[in-house]
């Protein structure tokens, strides 16, 4: 049996008995280590696969309920534990309650741990403090192991400043690490973007580029429906429409007459003077 298959078994076990718990009611106030191991393991899987598949977070917005407070509390176990996980998990919750537990553990926090608390808290503040920064700064000129470097250098693109660039850019520059690297120019690239967006945006003049505003219909002058000829009364547009008849230019209403003319003296007066010598 593989290792994976092994870690999906004890998955599935613990995933049974977590489901009932939750089902029963709320979450005890002071969990175990083993209880949040536990519970942990149920819902985002052992250790190897969440390196192998990643976290998935993605359900933790809209957990209601029960199934919300028993995420709260043992995610808050995990914090305590220095879990970097519980730490991204709690900023994908959008729980701003938690805000508190999660500055009280940034100033003495290292590594992945840091780099997660600081981008929890961006999460959850909606104007978060520049400062922050400085934590992921420090990850990534210090920070031990590579990974963490280099997701420092991915949530850095989330700030602006000549210190961010600055580190961004000797990380870029300087890092034997290829990941760091690549990682700390893509952020570069992208708060350089922005700032030229944000540029952009503020030297356009309000007025739109100068051009003086126009009327709701673009500048062109209304037109009467019929597009500006002379509108004639319903009862007269029949007999004086104009027909081309052979070079001559006759209304429909003569040529009418002229027809009538032409069938009395041609077909008519026949017809009657023949009757008449019966």
């Amino acid at each position: 049996m593989s290792f994976m298959q092994q870690e999906a078994d004890l998955q599935r076990a613990a995933w049974a008995e977590i489901q009932e718990l939750e089902a029963n009611g709320p979450p005890k106030e002071n969990p175990t280590n083993q209880d949040y191991n536990k519970w942990k393991l149920a819902h985002f899987g052992g250790g190897y696969s969440i390196w192998h598949e990643g976290l998935e977070t993605s359900g933790m917005s809209g957990l209601t309920g029960n199934a919300r407070e028993w995420a709260r509390v043992m995610l808050l176990k995990g914090l305590e534990l220095k879990d970097p996980h519980a730490a991204q998990l709690l900023g994908a919750m959008g729980d701003k309650s938690v805000l508190p537990e999660l500055r009280a553990q940034l100033p003495e926090a290292t590594g992945e741990n840091k780099v997660r608390l600081a981008a929890a808290i961006y999460a959850l503040e909606p104007e978060p403090e520049q400062s922050l920064a400085s934590h992921l700064i420090d990850v990534l000129q210090h920070g031990e192991h590579q990974h963490e470097r280099m997701n420092a250098a991915i949530e850095l693109r989330k700030f602006e400043g000549p210190e961010v660039e600055k580190a961004l850019r000797d990380a870029k520059e300087g890092s034997a690490d290829f990941l760091v690297k690549y990682h700390a120019g893509g952020s570069l690239g992208i708060i350089e973007s922005r700032k030229a967006k944000e540029a952009s945006v503020e030297e356009k003049p309000a007025d739109n580029d100068g051009v003086g505003e126009k009327p709701a219909d673009k500048g062109m002058e209304e037109k009467p429906a019929n597009n500006g000829l002379k509108e004639k009364p319903a009862d007269k547009v029949m007999g004086e429409d104009l027909v081309n008849l052979g070079g001559l230019k006759l209304t429909s209403l003569k040529l009418f007459n002229y027809s009538s003319a032409w069938l009395s003296y041609n077909i008519v007066l026949p017809w009657l003077s023949f009757k008449l010598a019966l």
